[in-house]
């Protein structure tokens, strides 16, 4: 099938947007590793090396070890906040279409509203509801919990966006054909997957790039890769070949995450 010239100007546009937000800092990442400063100049005539990424998965230091057992623990916040995210979004769009255009479009801009939000506005009442607690809970839990509650909105009102109007005709079709509410849902999903993928993933990369929840409420042992990077930096100073190596590792996922995502919505598109 041949490109259309529009659209062919369109992908260009994009990519080279992708190239320009996604790897440029990556290679920035990369180069910052030969030298324990910030003399970019100096860094891109340094020799190339391996070492920092070296010391990060085996190195012995507190930091080193810190970071390599923070990685699993991100991936598994990440993983737990997107699953849930996505299914209660694909509930909520399945529940709103039945809704009257005003409801869902004053819905809408409130899920809207709600993603533009600085982060503080979830997080600072989150960390006071915590410490008024008259028992301790599991600082991943609050963490997982803080971050679906910041991520939900927007995967919500995304998939309401890209599918209300197609899940609104299977439910009529489902109507039509006498079928219960599981066996709707299960269609409604299969018609609908690659919107699903589509939220799940941008709501695995944002919750893998939290900063503030898990720095806010979270500590040592239950700190993400992201706020890792920041044990790093002690009292002698900033080692900028560590942080830079760790800045690349966790930089990796988003870089592949946003170019899976451009893919599907231009494969959508034709």
């Amino acid at each position: 099938m041949i490109m259309g010239k529009k659209k062919a100007i369109r992908l260009t546009i994009i990519l080279s947007l992708l190239f320009t937000v996604g790897f440029v800092p990556i290679f920035l990442l990369y180069v910052g590793t030969k030298k324990s400063g910030i003399d970019l100049q100096s860094a891109l005539h340094g020799e190339w090396t391996l070492e920092p990424f070296i010391r990060l998965f085996s190195g012995l230091s507190d930091s080193e070890i810190s970071f390599r057992e923070s990685l699993p623990r991100s991936v598994a916040y990440a993983t737990i906040v997107a699953l849930f995210s996505s299914f209660l979004a694909f509930f909520y769009v399945n529940w709103a279409t039945g809704w009257t255009r005003k409801a869902a479009i004053s819905m809408s801009f409130t899920l809207l509203c709600l993603t533009l939000m600085p982060q503080t506005y979830f997080v600072m009442p989150a960390l006071v509801f915590i410490q008024k607690l008259p028992f301790s809970l599991p600082k991943s839990f609050t963490i997982v919990l803080s971050i679906l509650f910041g991520v939900l909105p927007l995967a919500s009102w995304i998939l309401y966006m890209m599918s209300s109007r197609k899940i609104a005709e299977l439910q009529e079709m489902c109507a039509l054909d006498r079928l219960g509410s599981v066996h709707s849902w299960v269609r409604i999903f299969n018609e609908i997957r690659v919107d699903m993928i589509l939220v799940f993933l941008l709501s695995w990369s944002i919750a893998w790039g939290n900063y503030l929840v898990p720095y806010s409420l979270g500590s040592r042992d239950s700190f993400t890769s992201v706020v890792q990077i920041t044990t790093f930096t002690s009292n002698l100073g900033r080692d900028w070949a560590m942080i830079c190596a760790a800045g690349f590792i966790v930089c990796i996922p988003g870089v592949i995450i946003g170019s899976v995502l451009v893919g599907v919505f231009f494969r959508k598109d034709q």
